[in-house]
C-alpha cells in the first residue's frame, strides 16, 4: 500500500449531444481533492489508474444514447475503473489512503425492497456511473461511496481491477447457466445484455418445450466472487487487453475501440492521478 499526494488538475473524458469527444475539467477540483471539501459521509476520493472502454461508452458517443438514457449535455463516460484511495470522509472506516480498489459503478438508495432483500440491482433509484444523468469514471479523480469500492490489494493489477466490471457481468450469466447443460424440455434460456425494445421470440418453441426465458439486470453481489476468480488464476482477463492509451489520448482510444477493423477487444485508458 503506497499513499500518494494528488498534484494534477482533475480532467474527464466527455461526450455531448453533437457526438464530440474531448477532455475538459472535471469535479472534484484538485483543491477539493486535497481538502476533501466535497466528500459526503461514506465517500472516498479515488485516483483512477486504469479504465476500460465498454461498448456502451462507444454507443453513447456515437449514437447519443442507449434506450431511454440520452446524452443531453456534456457527459463524462466510463464505468470500468480501478485506482487508489487518496482521501476518505471521517465516517469511513473500511478504507484508508493508499488502498487499491476496484469501483463497482453504481449507487443505490438502500431502503427499497430490492435493496433490503439483497437484490440491489433492482433498486428503482439506482444510479449507474456513465449512464445519464450520472457522470462516469473516466477522469483523474472521483468521489464514490466506500461501500462500492472493493479492495484488490497487491494480488491484482489495476487493469484487472478495471476488468472486474465486465467479468462480473459474465459470471452473473455463468452462475445461472451452469446448472443447465442444454436447452432441453423444462430448461432455461438466459439472456444477457441490452437488446432492442421489441424483439421476436420463437414463442411456440418456448411453450412446447416449457422453456423458461430469464433475464438479468446487470449483476448483484458478484464482485467479491469475481475478485476471488482473478486471484485464483482461473481466468486471465489481461489477455483481453489489446490497446492502451493515456487519459490525455482518450479520443484516439475511442476511435480504436469504435472501429472493428482495429481488432480491439478491450481498450484500456491509463489514469494519471
Amino acid at each position: 500500500m503506497t499513499t500518494e499526494t494528488p498534484s494534477q488538475p482533475n480532467i474527464g473524458v466527455y461526450t455531448d449531444p453533437s457526438h464530440n469527444l474531448y477532455i475538459a475539467d472535471a469535479a472534484p477540483s484538485l483543491e477539493d481533492v486535497k481538502s476533501g471539501a466535497t466528500l459526503q459521509p461514506g465517500e472516498v476520493t479515488i485516483a483512477i489508474k486504469s479504465s476500460g472502454i465498454c461498448g456502451s461508452d462507444t454507443h453513447f458517443r456515437q449514437h447519443g444514447g442507449i434506450g431511454p438514457w440520452r446524452i443531453t449535455s456534456p457527459h463524462i463516460l466510463g464505468h470500468e475503473s480501478a485506482g487508489v484511495v487518496v482521501r476518505t470522509h471521517p465516517t469511513v472506516t473500511t478504507l484508508r489512503p493508499g488502498d487499491a480498489v476496484a469501483i463497482e459503478p453504481h449507487i443505490i438508495c438502500g431502503i427499497c425492497e430490492p435493496c433490503l432483500t439483497g437484490r440491489y440491482n433492482g433498486c428503482k433509484a439506482l444510479v449507474f456511473r456513465s449512464t445519464p444523468p450520472s457522470h462516469g469514471l473516466l477522469r483523474r479523480y472521483v468521489n464514490h461511496p466506500a461501500k462500492w469500492c472493493h479492495k484488490i490489494g497487491d494480488a491484482l493489477t489495476f487493469d484487472e481491477g478495471a476488468l472486474l466490471e465486465p467479468l462480473s457481468v459474465a459470471l452473473t450469466a455463468e452462475s445461472v447457466c451452469a446448472a443447465v447443460q442444454s436447452v432441453k424440455f423444462g430448461g432455461k434460456v438466459f439472456v444477457v445484455g441490452v437488446g432492442k425494445d421489441r424483439m421476436e421470440f420463437p414463442f411456440m418453441r418456448l411453450s412446447e418445450r416449457e422453456i423458461d426465458l430469464q433475464f438479468q439486470q446487470r449483476y448483484v453481489n458478484m464482485w467479491p466472487r469475481a475478485i476471488r476468480v482473478l486471484e485464483s488464476g482461473a481466468v486471465d482477463v489481461k489477455r483481453l487487453i489489446t490497446h492502451e492509451f493515456a487519459l490525455e489520448d482518450a479520443a484516439k482510444a475511442f476511435d480504436v475501440a469504435s472501429d472493428p477493423r482495429n481488432g480491439a477487444i478491450k481498450v484500456i485508458i491509463r489514469g494519471s492521478g
